[in-house]
């Protein structure tokens, strides 16, 4: 009955230590269609921008900050603008546009996040305006159009290029830093993992 006992406490105790700190990661799948995550309206107002420009935000609403005066023209989509707008260079519009118009871009799979914005990209057309909000922290990004809105999660083969987009456009950012340092740790030692377990 001890032996019983210490092997179960054994198997608690790895479990806690070991399999608890690396899950399998289940599969990456990918939507049927691009309609599936970005609207139609969106993917025509992204093909029609005539320009594209960037804002960092602030990643909760601004209605949580009742002491803080906010006109419109600092807020967009309802989150607060800590930034001035940067227009995206030629390259940089064509990556963004290319990623976020790749169905391959997006996952069915949805890790749990509370949205909370970093980055917002204004696509400005001749006829209508999309905003794209985008959370570093998990990668969904929700596009907001004048009477609809739809949120999707990119998926993680892509997470390094958008990353790329955005610290390219606000290099000195704290928060971008922080995210992209934390990410490069995951990464080096998920690396490590595997290695050891090649071992």
């Amino acid at each position: 009955m001890i032996l019983v006992a210490l092997g179960l406490a054994s198997f608690a105790l790895w479990w806690l230590l070991v399999a608890r700190q690396n899950p399998a990661r289940p599969p990456i799948t990918h939507p049927a269609t691009l309609e599936k995550v970005a609207p139609s309206r969106a993917q025509a107002a992204i093909r029609a921008a005539i320009d594209v420009e960037a804002v960092l935000t602030e990643s909760g609403l601004a209605l949580t900050h009742p002491h803080r005066m906010l006109s419109r023209d600092s807020l967009i989509c309802g989150y607060g603008i800590r930034s001035t707008p940067v227009r995206l260079a030629e390259a940089q519009r064509s990556e963004l546009v290319a990623l976020l118009l790749d169905r391959l871009s997006y996952q069915n799979e949805r890790p749990p996040c509370l949205f909370m914005p970093n980055v917002a990209y204004r696509f400005i057309a001749p006829a209508e305006t999309l905003d794209v909000l985008v959370c570093l922290g998990c990668y969904h990004v929700m596009f907001v159009e004048t009477d609809s809105t739809g949120s999707s999660g990119l998926a993680l083969p892509v997470r390094a290029r958008l990353m790329d987009v955005s610290r390219g456009l606000f290099p000195q950012d704290s928060v971008i830093v922080a995210i992209w340092r934390k990410e490069a740790w995951r990464d080096s030692t998920d690396a490590a993992r595997a290695e050891r377990r090649r071992k």
